[in-house]
């Protein structure tokens, strides 16, 4: 994403925001131009939003409808969680989809492909793909009116087993390669809707893997990832961070090797449990180095790193985020999360999107934590100059120091941004590694108690 971050307004480095009212779940944002583009699950078809702003973001967005699928086809049923990358130099979008007369068993990953990558993903008269141009086309209008934009649909993600369900893809760069990582059920099970796994394959180009079997890198096993008798990895999202200068510098796209300084931490934050429980939440894979392809690669966290309070009070089930980067006010690139989560318990009615900076200590380490309950107005700083006060509206996503206590929680709260508040901690491994260590993290003379708890297991 390098030199297509905006320069966005400082508005308070602890607040999380609801920015959109309407239902817009599994949101997915890039910034490119100075402008804001997000997708997200509509059911039927592929919208694209483009904004100046991400906090106002609906009522500031121009909404495009860019792909509807025609009727009765392998993919014109349940068009689940679509997201906009920049590859090679062309805009794709991958998406899931069913077949109408075969249900939800039938899901499997799709590609639409779009302008030139230094072009805008909306508004292009014209785009390129293999090498050959293809005239501009109307498209259905969306509610907002816009409806020139081009994009071509090429089929299914070639390459993937074809009788494995498959949804939540995405694209990440990683030792010069490029790698598609997606939820899917286990390999050679065609009618498991019991367990979602975390599959990892490379790209051989944009639209097509080497044709290797996928490698499972993550599989269900702890409660906090299991509804009822249903386990559950989704939405994955990739996320680098540096610690510099209490900034985090996360990628999830293209020149991820294009930093000046070695990442602090990597991984993947993905989606455990039910999307249609208060109990989903973010969690998080290490990367640990070497081959992205051998699972040893990859190391699960402790628990939630980003969850629902248990005491009733919402937002509720924040889950299948995603990450932009921008430059600040002061001339500092900022990480922005954004996540859906519902105004009540239980149901996927009303998942919107919601938006909080994450902010990276000095000393973040190799391991990733959260930050355990806390009430309005208790928020510590974790490490220098990483988290303010809290206010009625929240607290930043913390990223710093790894002597947290469990997990994030995201609360309450009144304000005009809509939000509750929330905390989360990518932090330091606690030297001896063990659970049930206690410590004390005093700020501006209160005291906040929690469970040390180690990073990794």
């Amino acid at each position: 994403m390098d030199g297509d971050m905006d320069i966005m307004e400082h508005v308070g480095e602890d607040k999380v925001f609801t920015i959109t009212d309407q239902g817009t779940p599994d949101p997915f944002v890039v910034v490119h131009g100075g402008l804001f583009y997000m997708t997200f699950t509509t059911g039927s078809s592929i919208e694209i939003w483009t904004s100046p702003t991400l906090l106002s973001l609906q009522h500031s967005a121009t909404k495009t409808t860019v792909w509807r699928p025609p009727p009765n086809t392998p993919y014109s049923a349940d068009v689940w969680a679509p997201e906009l990358h920049n590859v090679g130099g062309q805009w794709y979008v991958y998406f899931a989809a069913a077949d109408p007369k075969v249900g939800n068993r039938s899901h499997r990953m799709y590609v639409l492909a779009g302008p030139p990558g230094n072009a805008a993903p909306v508004g292009h008269s014209h785009y390129q793909f293999g090498g050959h141009q293809f005239p501009g086309q109307s498209v259905l209008n969306s509610a907002m009116g816009k409806s020139e934009q081009q994009w071509e649909f090429l089929g299914p993600l070639r390459g993937l087993p074809p009788d494995q369900w498959a949804i939540d893809g995405t694209v990440i760069h990683l030792n010069s390669k490029t790698y598609f990582v997606y939820s899917g059920w286990p390999l050679g099970e065609t009618v498991s809707e019991k367990r979602q796994e975390l599959f990892i394959t490379e790209l051989l180009t944009p639209i097509q893997t080497t044709g290797a079997l996928p490698i499972c890198i993550s599989t269900p096993t702890e409660p906090w990832e299991i509804s009822g008798d249903a386990g559950i990895n989704e939405g994955p999202q990739w996320l680098s961070l540096r610690g510099t200068g209490g900034r985090s510098h996360g990628h999830h796209h293209h020149h991820l090797c294009g930093m000046d300084s070695t990442p602090t931490w990597q991984g993947i934050v993905y989606s455990a449990s039910g999307s249609w429980t208060p109990e989903y939440c973010l969690a998080t894979l290490t990367y640990n180095g070497g081959n992205p392809l051998d699972p040893s690669s990859w190391q699960k966290g402790y628990g939630p790193l980003l969850k629902g309070r248990s005491d009733g009070r919402g937002p509720f089930g924040p889950g299948h985020g995603s990450f932009v980067e921008v430059v600040g006010t002061e001339g500092r690139k900022e990480t922005w999360a954004v996540f859906h989560a519902t105004d009540k318990p239980g149901g996927w009615d009303g998942r919107k999107a919601r938006a909080m900076i994450v902010s990276v200590g000095d000393d973040v380490g190799a391991g990733i934590a959260g930050l355990g309950k806390r009430e309005l107005g208790m928020g510590p700083r974790i490490g220098r100059g990483v988290v303010g006060e809290s206010v009625d509206t929240g607290r930043m996503m913390n990223i710093g120091v790894g002597y947290g206590n469990g997990h994030g929680n995201i609360t309450g709260g009144g304000g005009d941004a809509g939000g509750g508040s929330t905390e989360m901690l990518v932090g330091k491994q606690h030297e001896d590694g063990k659970r049930g260590k206690r410590g004390m993290l005093k700020e501006l003379g209160r005291e906040v108690k929690g469970v040390m708890k180690g990073i990794l297991k």
